[in-house]
């Protein structure tokens, strides 16, 4: 594994790193994308930096150059943290800061202590596993590993940077998913023995869900996750039963995972809250509701299969057609022109060749929603 030379970095990224210079602040390179540079000689889209110095600039620094540079999109995130993204390159900085943990099990249970004149060892410590605590200077054109994670990486270990890593029921999952991604990674003893002891009651169905969608090996995925701790909620423990038997590798969203699970013959209420919630749904739903007629719903199955497919308004019914399947929301305030839209959908979700129980995933039931509304032309 040769390190002689840091990843190398776009235009727009070195300007950042250039642009903060010129303020009195370091970003120092770490975590994924360097993990990845070093192991699989990749350069990602996705960068994340710690940002070192003096922090009086701050948060101003990085809004100006979102300004200058006219960003995509520049989103101001907890702890200081600025995400900006330039099409499909999304930057992430990061004041360095210590977390101060306060003994129980939780994702956010610890106090952010916040400063540029963190020594690395000290900042590097709040990260997951030490091959993701490998961090490069632009400035200084220079290597920083404070915790071993290069000899680490070269010899295929997965191991935890501290102690606080106990703390973060997130961690247990996104082992499990780094794991079924990279099969030449091992856990080291160390971490097989924090696993086994770490308290899982507190993992929120988005960080599980979120980590599962990440995974390339879901079966592995959900085997690793039964295999160390048996505190895992009992929602993700009843997925897991069915799922790590199934033979499709990746799913694309939840939707494409109820379906195999009930395929499968699972049941109970894995789906429901507060392990799954409802939140997200509501909002995108509504979003997306405001753009649908029953004009442009008639005219769009009018096109050919294949071009239907491909249309972006047609996926939005599609999302919708989902939604009240899934749902079946009932609005007294919805417009008559909306109403008329889900008469439409109820009438179909009755036909005999679409079974209420199937949860199909997003190719096929595209496929199903435009051969169902032929009929009812």
């Amino acid at each position: 594994m040769a390190v002689a030379k840091g990843p190398p970095l776009s235009p727009k990224a070195h300007a950042l790193v250039d642009f903060l210079k010129e303020r009195g602040l370091d970003a120092i390179l770490v975590g994924g994308f360097v993990r990845d540079f070093l192991r699989l000689g990749t350069v990602g889209n996705d960068l994340d930096f710690e940002v070192h110095g003096d922090l009086a600039p701050w948060p101003k620094a990085p809004r100006e150059f979102a300004e200058k540079k006219e960003a995509d999109e520049s989103i101001e995130l907890s702890f200081g943290v600025y995400r900006l993204r330039f099409g499909d390159l999304s930057m992430e900085l990061a004041p360095a800061r210590r977390e101060e943990f306060d003994g129980r099990s939780g994702h956010k249970s610890f106090k952010a202590h916040l400063t540029g004149d963190y020594r690395f060892e000290e900042s590097f410590k709040r990260r997951d596993f030490t091959v993701n605590a490998i961090g490069y200077d632009y400035g200084k054109n220079r290597w920083i590993d404070p915790f071993g994670g290069l000899s680490d990486l070269r010899r295929g270990i997965l191991h935890p940077v501290g102690p606080d890593f106990i703390f973060d029921p997130v961690r247990y999952v996104r082992a499990a998913r780094f794991a079924s991604r990279e099969t030449s990674l091992s856990f080291s003893p160390k971490l097989k023995e924090v696993l086994s002891e770490m308290d899982l009651s507190t993992l929120s169905g988005r960080s599980f869900f979120s980590e599962l969608f990440k995974s390339l090996d879901v079966p592995l995925f959900f085997r690793l996750c039964q295999s160390y701790n048996s505190t895992l909620p009992r929602q993700a423990r009843d997925l897991a039963h069915i799922l790590e038997k199934c033979s499709i590798k990746t799913f694309q969203n939840i939707d494409h995972l109820r379906y195999e699970y009930f395929r499968l013959g699972g049941k109970g209420s894995c789906f429901t809250p507060p392990f799954v919630h409802d939140k997200k749904w509501k909002n995108n739903f509504f979003k997306t509701l405001s753009s649908c007629s029953v004009a442009k719903w008639r005219e769009l199955l009018k096109l050919t299969y294949e071009d239907f497919k491909k249309c972006p308004e047609a996926l939005d019914y599609f999302s919708l057609f989902q939604s009240f399947s899934r749902f079946k929301p009932r609005y007294s305030f919805l417009r008559e022109d909306h109403q008329r839209i889900f008469d439409d959908f109820n009438s179909m979700l009755k036909s005999p060749s679409l079974s209420m129980d199937e949860r199909p995933h997003r190719e096929r039931g595209i496929y199903r929603l435009y051969s169902l509304g032929q009929s009812f032309l």
